[in-house]
């Protein structure tokens, strides 16, 4: 393409300028500016942020480098989002209109020189009018170029952000791109373009300045009327000739293709921020939730310390495997149902419920069995009829007491052994892993209670402290060794029944002494309890550093360090969006590998352990993907226990 040499030089009468910019192509004058500015916007709030908490490499367990103000990306990236889909759109639109000012004739200079006429001036610089009189052509021309090239960079280094978040996402996702070469490949052509642009525009506008101050030094001159000169094709800036017209079509019809390109990148541009942002606050708002239910199971753990020199003496004969034997036969007492899918059935049933029909159905003492710890001893120190007898008699006779008596003696618990079915059957996962009623346990701890009340009543006060110590051993059994929360619930609730039972027994048979140092033991069990709740101050993001701790912690319950272990698991995938798009690193695997070693005690607890490191929905086959979940999972790890199949979990429990 070529243009008419005839441009004044400095010195020579300028020349009448030509309308500028030319008719039609007036609503694309300057916006490769608009675009870079906008692109920049778009970069600062949405790119960079992303970068910021996706690229940046730290510790598994934190929600990330805004820790409890999580929310700050929420709304950058939204902020951001509106910035990146308005750019795209100012793309699309200016590439569209500059094709069809090709298709009406104008050559890809002027277009080109339109669209980065920020200063609106590009037709004064080209013609030579006003202070640009006293620059040659050569030079006025070299600043065109100048300010082409710096709007260009500008707008292709913000265009370039925008793109190239969705594509180095979906490569590191995928495992080809690291954190540092991510950032790489998204920020440092941006960097050059800007920098080479601020190069170019800092030149350019050197030499404008240096014409301006010229210009304004000259005595004043008035100013030459505007005259509209003939059609544009035939003025000094337009290319000669149309042998360029193919040339000008085929430019146009690529730019057409290209907007439509442009275009579906605002859809990529969408998606990553759609996907993994939401996806980020999976972690903080789990955790809001669970944290405060936590708390009251480890209160509740400090205050049954009072009673942990009141366990009977052990017997190492009884063997772990043996007590949880015993155990999983005693929440079977009375019943006849089936076990659940995944559930052991009992080794024998005691079909004999704890408070069988045959006894009418009555209860002549008038208590209800869960107040028995409460008033059941005081009622016996007092007397009782014969009914209230036969009654307690009956119930002390049951033949599942001597099995609660024996278990009352273990020193280590294999639960999982008896209790669960392995390897699971398809489907199971860490949420619905079958767990037996313990309402019979509990019920088997009241039946004690009873006979103690009955040897009360026949004057055997031994015998009745040995009944209700084994209710506390059974307890401490369950809150020490049982391998879930709901274990060690039931265990300190036998422990508080026997606890109070056994300081109505101490003042039931004269030693009010030793009933008043239990009962102060207590008190300060209950207080020291209400100290040490544990404090959150530290907000969401200090409880989920803390996590890995508490998991390797032998001194808390084991059911809530599994409880622990299983929401660290749940919410790993998903904990920060360094974890969603480049999945677990080596820090996690040890931690994996060392909660392995902590936790599980027996060799029957290595598939629960197994079902747990895969969090509460895992370990079920997902949901097939669909085109939306492909979508979802294009910026997240693929690998196992990853973010994309925590969300394809969620879809198959139907949750969204």
């Amino acid at each position: 393409m070529t243009h008419d040499d005839r441009s004044p030089d400095a010195g020579a009468t300028p020349p009448v300028p030509v309308k500028w910019p030319p008719p039609g192509l007036e609503r694309t004058q300057g916006d490769l500016l608009v675009i870079a500015a906008r692109g920049a916007v778009a970069g600062a709030s949405l790119v960079l942020p992303m970068l910021f908490v996706a690229a940046r490499e730290y510790d598994f367990a934190t929600l990330g480098p805004f820790a409890d103000a999580w929310w700050v990306t929420i709304v950058l990236t939204s902020v951001g989002l509106a910035f990146g889909l308005d750019t795209i759109v100012r793309v699309v639109r200016s590439m569209r209109r500059s094709a069809d000012a090709l298709d009406r004739g104008y050559d890809v200079v002027t277009v080109v020189r339109v669209l980065a006429d920020g200063s609106r001036d590009m037709g004064f610089l080209l013609t030579g009018a006003r202070h640009f009189s006293l620059l040659e052509r050569r030079e006025r021309y070299q600043i065109a170029r100048m300010r082409v090239a710096a709007a260009a960079l500008f707008a292709g280094a913000g265009a370039w952000l925008l793109m190239a978040l969705s594509v180095g996402l979906w490569l590191a996702a995928r495992g080809l791109l690291s954190p540092r070469e991510l950032q790489g490949m998204i920020l440092l052509p941006s960097a050059l373009g800007y920098v080479v642009g601020g190069v170019a525009t800092l030149a350019q506008e050197a030499k404008v300045r240096r014409a301006r101050k010229l210009w304004f030094e000259r005595p004043s001159v008035e100013d030459q009327s505007a005259e509209e000169i003939r059609a544009w094709q035939s003025s000094a800036l337009h290319a000669t000739g149309g042998r360029d017209a193919g040339s000008r079509h085929d430019t146009a019809r690529g730019l057409a293709r290209g907007a439509v390109v442009v275009g579906a990148f605002a859809i990529l541009l969408a998606l990553p921020v759609f996907t993994l942002v939401p996806s980020s606050a999976i972690a903080p708002i789990l955790t809001t939730i669970s944290t405060p239910t936590y708390d009251i199971y480890r209160t509740r753990a400090a205050r049954v310390e009072a009673y942990r020199s009141y366990v009977v003496e052990g017997d190492v004969s009884i063997t772990p495997g043996e007590a949880g034997r015993i155990l999983h036969d005693l929440m079977f007492v009375g019943s006849t149902e089936d076990p659940s899918p995944g559930e052991r059935p009992p080794s024998r049933r005691v079909e004999r419920p704890w408070f069988p029909e045959g006894l009418g159905g009555e209860n002549p003492t008038g208590l209800l069995p869960h107040v028995w710890a409460d008033s059941l001893i005081q009622q016996a120190r007092q007397g009782v009829d014969p009914a209230v007898s036969t009654y307690l008699r009956a119930l002390a006779d049951h033949p599942g007491s001597a099995d609660f008596a024996r278990l009352s003696r273990a020193t280590a618990l294999d639960a999982a052994a008896a209790r669960w079915e392995t390897p699971f059957p398809t489907g199971m996962r860490m949420a619905t892993i079958p767990v037996p009623g313990f309402r019979p346990l509990r019920d088997a701890g009241r039946i004690h209670l009873a006979a103690a009340a009955l040897a009360v009543v026949e004057g055997r006060p031994g015998d009745a402290e040995r009944r209700i110590r084994e209710v506390i051993s059974v307890g401490f059994l369950l809150g020490d060794e049982g391998p879930t929360l709901l274990d060690n619930i039931v265990g300190y609730s036998l422990i508080e029944d026997g606890g109070k039972a056994l300081i109505h027994l101490l003042r039931a048979t004269g030693r009010a002494g030793d009933a008043a140092i239990l009962s102060r033991l207590n008190q300060v069990a209950e207080r020291a309890a209400g100290l040490v709740t544990p404090d959150r101050s530290g907000g969401v993001e200090a409880f989920v550093r803390s996590l890995p701790g508490v998991v390797m912690d032998t001194t808390l319950m084991r059911g809530l360090r599994w409880e622990y272990f299983s929401t660290l698991a749940t919410m790993a995938p998903c904990v920060n969006m360094h974890r969603i798009v480049f999945g677990a690193d080596e820090n996690y695997t040890a931690f994996i590998e060392e909660a392995r070693g902590s936790l599980i005690r027996w060799p029957s607890e290595e598939p629960v352990f197994e079902l747990a490191r895969r969090g509460w929905v895992g370990g079920v086959e997902p949901a097939e993907p669909t085109v939306l979940g492909w979508l979802t999972g294009l910026y997240m790890s693929s690998e196992e226990n990853s973010c994309a199949q925590f969300v394809r979990h969620m879809r198959t429990d139907g949750l969204f």
